[in-house]
This record gives structure tokens, sequence and C-alpha cells, in this order.
């Protein structure tokens, strides 16, 4: 049985904490019985909690999360289904080292939203800081990714440059890692440049695939990287890069139009930092005012999600592939201010 002071509400607040850091079930029970804490309660807020409320909700879950006691922390969603995460108690938790991926699952199994969670920098995320870790966080990430991580993640002011991807490239996160981001990484150049510098010729091999997938990559901007590297004398990139060049010549013989929309595109020197079309876009639109079809190329295209091959939907795999191969479309490879 737990002893308290009733007359004093921060000794039976402590007692709670306590029991959720130590992995006493037993005692938390008590205390939420005393205290006429009942399953299906609804979870207290920072800004809600009082001198004689618990604790808040988050602080709660941070304790038993920190110090891996799954029971509590089952224990704590069957009383508080709702659980507030947007003030980065529970998030912070998670990172505490060493990071534990089964802790993770289960919290996404009941708050899936936490796989995406931003900070309120909206430049922060924990995926993000989860990649900062080195390679021994790999297996948190894998947990992350699964659930959405990046698919879900909203566009903020670092997706340009990369977001958590780039930030994995440079914390020498393993290729596995990088290889299922990548997939879900709208803008590839920032990346790129980091696994050039970092002499990761495993990552430049398996970035420059997916941007070349996409229909972005270009001959014209793989010799700049090949002649910058041939100084260092770094064969296995060299290797790469030659490769990607050789690939890239074939791909550009059998689409010419795409060929010269790279070079014209290059000589031009043209960005534009919000997304839009601006002077990258060659679509052939004609006048909008007659009922003449539009027809367009590139990223001119209908932007409706269900692309239509007669009367069959393409498949989601599909329509993922066309979707980022617009989205890196806007994106130039002088988005850096690097070569390569």
């Amino acid at each position: 049985m737990v002893e308290f002071d009733a007359a004093s509400s921060d000794q039976w607040q402590e007692a709670m904490l306590k029991a959720c850091s130590a992995g006493r079930l037993d005692e938390l029970q008590i205390l939420f019985n005393e205290h006429g804490i009942k399953p299906g309660s609804p979870a207290i807020r920072y800004y809600e909690r009082t001198s004689e409320s618990a604790p808040t909700t988050s602080h709660l879950f941070a304790a038993a999360i920190s110090h891996g006691h799954q029971p509590i922390v089952r224990h704590l969603y069957s009383v508080y289904p709702e659980v507030e995460i947007s003030d980065g108690v529970i998030p912070d938790a998670l990172l505490k080292p060493p990071l534990n991926p089964d802790m993770l699952k289960l919290v996404c199994s009941h708050t899936p939203e936490i796989a995406f969670f931003e900070y309120e920098d909206h430049m922060t995320s924990l995926l993000g800081k989860a990649c900062e870790g080195g390679a021994d966080n790999a297996p948190f990430i894998h947990v992350l990714l699964d659930h959405g991580a990046l698919s879900k993640m909203t566009h903020n002011c670092t997706s340009r440059m990369g977001g958590p991807l780039t930030r994995a490239v440079e914390c020498g996160q393993p290729i596995d890692v990088v290889s299922k981001m990548a997939r879900d990484t709208s803008h590839l150049d920032f990346p790129i440049n980091s696994a050039l510098f970092h002499r990761r010729a495993d990552v430049l091999d398996v970035l420059l695939t997916e941007k070349r997938t996409r229909g972005r990559s270009s001959p014209i901007h793989l010799l700049r990287a090949r002649s910058w590297l041939e100084g260092e004398k770094n064969k296995d990139m060299i290797h790469v890069l030659k490769r990607h060049i050789k690939s890239c010549e074939q791909q550009l013989a059998e689409s010419p139009q795409r060929g010269l929309q790279a070079t014209r595109k290059d000589d031009a020197k043209q960005w534009w930092p919000f997304g839009g079309i601006g002077t990258e876009a060659k679509g052939k639109i004609k006048d909008q005012r007659s009922s003449t079809a539009v027809e367009s190329e590139g990223p001119s295209k209908s932007w409706w999600p269900l692309s239509k091959k007669g009367n069959k939907l393409e498949s989601a795999d599909v329509q993922h592939r066309e979707k980022m191969k617009r989205v890196d479309y806007l994106s130039s490879d002088e988005d850096t201010g690097k070569d390569g």
C-alpha cells in the first residue's frame, strides 16, 4: 500500500511519476483508484493541470517510456486513450538513448501520428533527430518509416533541402535506411551533395538511381561531379558516377526531348524557390481561352491523383512514382548552389 500525505498534492503527484519511472504498476493503480482516475479519463494537458489534478498525462507517459516500462505504458493507454504529443514531452522520451524500437511500436499502435511528429520550429522532426544518432538508431528509424514518418510528413522549410534524408546521409545511417527514405523524399539534390562530400559511394549510387528513375538525372550534372571527384582519386565514387553517366546518356538518347529540356534548364540557371512551374515548365499549353484540349509535358501534367489508362486505375506504386517524379521535376540541380 502506498502511503502519502493527503494534504500534500505534490506528494501524491510525485508518487505517480515515481511509480511510472520505477515500473511499479500495482502502486500506480492504487494511486489512480484513490484519486478517482478511471479508464477512459480525459488526458490532462500542460495548460490544464492544477494543484489538485494528477500530473500531466504526457509526463506520466514520458516517465514510463524513458525507463522502458511497457506494462506501465499499456496501462496508461487504458486510462488515457487520448494522448497529447504536441508539447514534445513524449517524443523526447522516445529519443532518450538507447532508443527502443519495441517501445516505439507500442506507442505507434495507439498514437500513430507520433511517427511523423514535427516540433514547433517546423524544421525538426522525430525522424530527423533519430537520424542524428548514427547507425545504432537504424532499427528505430525503420519503425518510424514503416509507420509513415516520411510519406505522411507535411512539407516544411527543410523539404527542399532533402529534409531528414540529408541528416541521415550526414550522420552515417546505413544504406537500407537511406534507400527507404529516398523513395519518399521529394528533393534529392542536397542528399546527393552530402553523399559526394562524405564520400559515400553506396549512398550516391542509390540516390542517383532514384533520381534517374524519376527522369531528372542529366549527364551535365554528373560530369561536373565526376570532374570534382577525380581530383580526390576516390575510385569507388568515380566508378559509381561513370556508371550513372553511361546510364543517363542511354536514357537521354532514348528520349531526346528530355535531354533538350535538361540542357535548356541548365543553361537558363533558373530557380523558383516556392515550387512553382516558373520557367522550367516547357509544356505545350495551347490557348486556355479556346475549347481546344491542353497539351503539356513534365510538371504541367494534370494534378488529378487517380491517373487512368483506359478504364483501369494505375497501381499505387505507379501513382507514387509519378507523383515523386513530378515533384522532383520542379527541383533544380542548381538549388544547392553547388556543382554536382
